[in-house]
Formats: C-alpha cells, structure tokens, sequence
C-alpha cells in the first residue's frame, strides 16, 4: 500500500474491480481474500481523487437483487468513488479456456436480465454521489 500511497496524488482515477462483498462467495470463486481488498479500498478512498468501480455481473455468482446491492452500497461508502461500471457476463473466454485444456467453471450464457441491471441503477440513487454504469 504504501507505493500506493505515493502514486496516488498523481493519479487521477483508479479503476478497480469487485466482484463480491460476500467473503465465504468471493473465496469459493476467486479464491483470494476480500478481507484485503476491501481494506486496500478503504485505505485508497480518502487519499484518491477518483476511483470507478467495476463489476462483472456473473449468473450464478452475484447476480442477485440483495448482491448488487451489497456492492453498491459499499461502493458508496467510499468517498472518492461516485460510478460503478456493472459489466454484464459474457462467454467470449470460453474458447481460450478450451485451447489451454482448462475447465471453464462459469455460465456458458450471456447475462440476460435487463431488469437486474435497471434494479441496481435503481437503488443507486438513494446516494446523490453514485452513478451505476452498464456497460456491454
């Protein structure tokens, strides 16, 4: 963190993922700590001047109501982040996986719930600040 915190005045927006506030789900699937991650954005948002936050909606894994939710609200507890960027699932990975002989553990369908991504645009704007993205 602490080169962070020395690249960060001259930096003008971070671009950063999240793809669960759920720390039992984040680890099931990514394997990795979302204990650390969402320290590292709360250490970032005071010293930041501009942070965006990217999610990719995935069936399956937080494309439910009460989940995007979740990181919305997180998202706005971070006063230097005022847009998220929802990024609807897509199976253009699937063929990569198969040429290096991996499994492909996700949905093999696109995301296709329109009124998902209106919902989270939706609750949104109970915070002035946010602004939900879709982006395809």
């Amino acid at each position: 963190m602490e080169n962070v915190e020395q690249a960060a005045p001259h930096v003008d927006c971070w671009l950063a993922d999240l793809k669960h506030t759920n720390e039992q789900k984040f680890l099931e699937w990514a394997q990795g700590s979302l204990k650390r991650i969402k320290a590292n954005f709360q250490k970032l948002a005071p010293i930041a001047k501009r942070i965006v936050i990217r999610v990719p909606v995935v069936p399956g894994f937080n494309d439910t109501e009460a989940e995007l939710a979740d990181i919305i609200d997180f998202a706005a507890s971070l006063e230097s982040c005022n847009e998220i960027h929802l990024l609807p699932y897509h199976t253009l990975g699937i063929n990569k996986y198969r040429l290096l002989d991996m499994p492909y553990l996700c949905a093999d369908k696109p995301l296709s719930n329109p009124e998902l991504l209106e919902y989270a645009q939706q609750h949104a704007k109970q915070y002035s600040h946010m602004n939900v993205i879709v982006r395809g």
